[in-house]
């Protein structure tokens, strides 16, 4: 099969959500094409592509730098500058993915320039780069400045694309992200909404990108206590993203720890059990037994087992969570103290009291550092208290 035939192939595929043939298209369209031709340099742009959305950041990442140097050496006269902005803003993202959110941004700032200088400065390449620009912003927790970056990126989006296209919605579910992680819940579940309404009518609702929406309008009703609107959503999101995706891609895990967190709330408590096993385990396999992207599984599969009255298995997984925040510099004071009080609950009904006592300490450093204006106000209420009970005794 011809190299074109291939690369035509392998759009369709991706354009499908159907990400593994896609990739083996791709290849072959590569493995067929002369190097240092345009053919080439394309093959391994939309590899590197697929790679992205089968969460293969690393691979991804050094065949969109190598299709990066064949752009640059056909150059302008090629015609292939647009190219080069294509594969920059996807190594923009790659980058992204792999938490090198500095490289990213360098990479991301000179795909803008480069899609500037190819297609001027409201373009669908433009509004593509400032998307993955403002995303970069909200993994770096750099909330207002993603927000206003999507904000740009959907608004040019809406413009260039009209009213319904795939990219749009894409361009929502990205904003509603946001939002969600800023706590602006209203207008990220309206923005979820409309993008699955319209991913529903352009793509289908078994395509991963309708699934991904899903797993971001599930994570907005959590937040909110929303559990009964949740469990549907969670639950059709992990058969969506399980049928359309390799076994431990990531979004797979982050779907299950969700479906997870609603059961937990709702008492289902062993299959939460069974739920977050299963997604400790994709976890495992995805990152390694030492990865701080494990802790999530870890908790919720500990706090299973912790209302299962396992307490032994409950003390393992939370023991475990523990030490890899602690070790990754990542621990959040309020995420400790609750961790310290669950562990503490798995001790004590396992009898291990010295155990328990032993994290009294920790445990109440983690409290007064987390809600230190909280402490405060207990220490001046004190203060005025013993104030009021001398003067009481001065009368």
């Amino acid at each position: 099969m011809s190299s074109k035939k291939s690369l035509e192939q392998g759009l369709q595929h991706l354009d499908d959500g159907e990400y593994a043939a896609a990739r083996v298209a791709f290849r072959a369209a590569r493995d067929n094409s002369n190097k240092g031709s345009k053919d080439y340099a394309g093959a391994l742009l939309w590899l590197g592509s697929s790679e992205i959305k089968l969460d293969l950041s690393e691979n991804a990442r050094q065949n969109l730098e190598e299709a990066e140097k064949e752009y640059e050496k056909l150059g302008k006269s090629d015609n292939s500058t647009e190219e080069l902005a294509q594969v920059r803003t996807r190594l923009g993202e790659a980058l992204t993915n792999l938490d090198q959110f500095s490289a990213a941004e360098q990479k991301l700032e000179q795909a803008l320039d480069t899609g500037r200088e190819a297609c001027g400065p409201y373009s669908v390449q433009v509004a593509d780069t400032i998307a993955m620009q403002g995303l970069n912003d909200v993994r770096s927790n750099r909330l207002d400045q993603g927000e206003a970056r999507l904000s740009k990126s959907f608004g040019m989006r809406r413009g260039l694309l009209g009213g319904k296209h795939s990219e749009l919605a894409q361009s929502m579910n990205q904003l509603s992200f946001c939002y969600s992680q800023q706590g602006k819940f209203a207008p990220a579940e309206v923005l979820a909404r409309q993008a699955l309404e319209m991913q529903e009518a352009i793509i289908g609702s078994g395509h991963p990108e309708y699934g991904v929406t899903l797993l971001n309008l599930s994570t907005v009703y959590i937040k909110q206590g929303r559990l009964s609107r949740a469990e549907p959503c969670a639950e059709e999101c992990v058969d969506v993203l399980k049928s359309s995706l390799p076994p431990a891609h990531a979004w797979n895990i982050y779907a299950l720890d969700r479906l997870g967190t609603v059961m937990l709330s709702t008492g289902k408590n062993k299959e939460a059990r069974d739920t977050y096993s299963e997604a400790l385990d994709l976890a495992q396999r995805r990152w390694g037994k030492e990865s701080p992207y494990t802790v999530g599984s870890l908790i919720g599969l500990g706090l299973a087992n912790l209302n299962c009255q396992d307490f032994r298995t409950s003390e393992k997984y939370l023991s475990i969570a523990l030490d890899l925040m602690k070790g990754s510099g990542t621990l959040d004071t309020k995420m400790e103290y609750s961790l310290l009080q669950q562990l503490a609950c798995s001790y004590v009904f396992q009898l291990k009291i010295s155990d328990a006592v032993r994290l009294v300490p920790d445990s109440l450093r983690a409290r007064h550092t987390a809600n230190f204006n909280e402490t405060i106000d207990m220490v001046n209420t004190a203060l005025d208290f013993v104030g009021g009970q001398i003067e009481n005794l001065k009368n």
